[in-house]
């Protein structure tokens, strides 16, 4: 078992990594994926609000910080690793903008609405 005081600490790869570092084993550290540099006339194109399922996510800037803001409540800083993929500033998460058959953007498996 192990606790701690921070929900962005991986925890599973953690706990799946002490028997290998208590018995000397080799274990790989988990690493970030280097950040890609992103037009910015392709993340302009993604800022908006996307709905679905009763959901909402706001994609939006503030100066360099890329985020978007889930149910109007959480705030999920993010930084692109490819023209369509990013990942979470803290987490090891990745979240994808993905273009549908009739051109438009979807995001999170919501439909961008303005």
């Amino acid at each position: 078992m192990m606790l701690t005081n921070y929900d962005f600490v991986p925890l599973f790869k953690l706990t799946e990594s002490l028997p290998g570092i208590l018995f000397g084993e080799q274990i790989s550290v988990p690493t970030r994926p280097h950040p890609y540099s992103l037009d910015e006339k392709i993340y302009a194109n993604y800022m908006g609000t996307y709905e679905g399922y009763g959901c909402k996510a706001t994609v939006a800037r503030n100066g360099d910080q890329l985020y978007f803001v889930w149910n109007e409540e959480t705030v999920i800083p993010f930084y692109p690793i490819s023209e369509t993929s990013f990942h979470h500033i803290w987490y090891d998460w990745e979240c994808t903008f993905t273009y549908e058959r009739d051109g438009e953007i979807s995001f999170l498996g919501l439909k961008k609405t303005a």
